[in-house]
């Protein structure tokens, strides 16, 4: 007889928010992660993925810390191992995204980390809930790529951002794209069998 499995303590979610925390109290620890194109581009590397825990201002802060512990917690009592591939994947694709499809020098926030959570969520739980969950998590990928389009026509953001700050799109747009790649992976693995926790 096996013992019954626990469910696993959102550990990794709660560094991450550490940081972030630190990020907003600290400001030589937000200097040394912040998200600078040209430091990134003469060797600092870590900036690359470190960048998306450093925030512009408190509300901003408050609000993607609030839902990446929200969504974090969730992810981590069903799959770490998924948690941390949803978090390294998003970071990736929005910074690629932000190096490549704009000329930002600087980028903050952890909301295309949390567009991962979200859309990796949706379809994860839409593979697994047939009839209207399923119809649910599909309207939730679609408010998601619509909240993306408003965003890209210049639209209202929920928390107050420093003058001159614009909304990165394209961040958002590709962390959830990478979210539903690592729920699709995850998916396939299951039908074979696959999958780890």
């Amino acid at each position: 007889m096996t013992a019954p499995r626990t469910r696993a303590r959102p550990a990794a979610t709660a560094a991450l928010v550490a940081v972030g925390i630190a990020c907003e109290f600290v400001p030589r620890v937000a200097d040394a992660l912040r998200f600078e194109r040209e430091r990134i581009q003469s060797g600092e590397i870590w900036r690359f993925l470190t960048g998306h825990l450093v925030h512009g201002s408190s509300a901003l802060a408050v609000l993607d810390l609030a839902v990446l512990v929200g969504l974090g917690a969730w992810w981590e009592h069903r799959s770490r191992a998924a948690f941390v591939a949803i978090v390294l994947t998003s970071a990736t694709f929005a910074s690629t995204g932000v190096l490549v499809l704009t000329d930002l020098a600087v980028y903050v926030g952890s909301s295309a980390i949390t567009a991962g959570l979200f859309t990796a969520g949706a379809v994860e739980l839409g593979v697994e809930r047939p009839g209207f969950r399923r119809l649910v998590c599909a309207a939730a990928l679609v408010l998601f790529a619509l909240k993306c389009a408003v965003e890209a026509q210049g639209g209202a953001v929920l928390a107050t951002l420093p003058t001159g700050t614009r909304v990165c799109f394209e961040a958002h747009a590709l962390g959830g794209v990478a979210g539903v790649l690592v729920a699709i992976t995850r998916a396939v693995r299951a039908r074979r069998g696959e999958v780890s926790t």
